[in-house]
């Protein structure tokens, strides 16, 4: 007769081990990116796609020429999407003079580059959506603003208030004539050219 195998001892299947989901931080905190990169906020705290505004720059930054702002920031081990620039965050800023958005910028807050004096450059990103109050007043040296949104964002009759009278916008070839048309009816006089 054939020996009866004993059948062998079920085996707890060992559960794969899970690292707790982290959490964003909830609304309206300020998080601690990675090194040199600034300060944020939390404007979103879904978990599934949260977001940050760029709150300003660091002590240790605030010597920098060049700011890049970027597309996303991790914090406690989550990654949050930057998609505004806080009002007043580089106000009568005295060292700055360029600063590089990404496309993931939509909002661009009042103020927020207001008395820049050495701001050359500025380039924006394709997502952009508005552009505030007084955001680039005053800065004299402004001379080259290229913005690469496939929109025509909303911008304020005060954003470019003040900037250097040879100032060019950049936009894209087919959105010059209706770049030319909004800043006709906001009274910006600036030249308008094809990126």
């Amino acid at each position: 007769a054939a020996a009866v195998k004993p059948s062998p001892a079920p085996t707890e299947t060992p559960k794969p081990s899970q690292a707790p989901v982290v959490q964003p931080e909830k609304k309206g905190t300020v998080v601690q990116a990675e090194k040199g990169t600034g300060k944020y906020k939390v404007t979103d705290a879904n978990s599934e796609s949260p977001s940050v505004e760029y709150a300003g720059q660091t002590k240790a930054e605030k010597k920098k020429k060049t700011v890049t702002i970027p597309a996303t920031v991790t914090s406690n081990g989550v990654k949050y999407e930057v998609t505004s620039v806080a009002p007043k965050s580089f106000k009568n800023n005295k060292k700055v003079t360029t600063v590089k958005m990404p496309a993931t910028i939509e909002k661009i807050g009042s103020s927020a580059f207001e008395g820049c004096k050495k701001l050359k450059t500025v380039a924006i990103g394709k997502s952009t959506k508005s552009i505030g109050k007084n955001a680039f007043k005053n800065c004299k040296n402004l001379k080259t603003v290229t913005i690469k949104s496939t929109k025509v964002p909303k911008i304020d009759k005060s954003a470019f208030k003040g900037v250097n009278k040879k100032c060019v916008i950049k936009v894209p070839k087919k959105l010059v004539k209706k770049y030319k048309q909004l800043f006709k009816k906001k009274g910006i006089k600036l030249k308008v050219k094809a990126i």
